[in-house]
């Protein structure tokens, strides 16, 4: 398994939307995950590959076209996140 943040919504998402890869992007040259998979309801995990992702290095995670089950878009533009620990 490679490198993966854990990325938790304030309310349930729609699954399909929740779950694409281009909706998601981290800067840096990290790009977009190879792949998302859904926790619980409100969460999504991103995978990238292995060693993608540098211990404490800062890095903005923008996130657009995911929508919740009543199709209404989440509105979350991008946030930081430090990678204080790899998995």
């Amino acid at each position: 398994m490679g490198d993966s943040i854990l990325v938790r919504f304030n309310e349930a998402i729609d699954p399909t939307t929740g779950t694409l890869t281009s909706n998601y992007s981290v800067n840096l040259g990290v790009g977009n995950p190879v792949s998302v998979a859904a926790s619980g309801d409100s969460a999504v995990w991103l995978v990238y590959a292995p060693n993608t992702l540098m211990n404490g290095t800062e890095y903005e995670l923008s996130v657009s076209g995911v929508e919740d089950p009543s199709g209404n878009a989440i509105l979350i533009e991008s946030t930081l996140i430090c990678i204080s620990q790899r998995t």
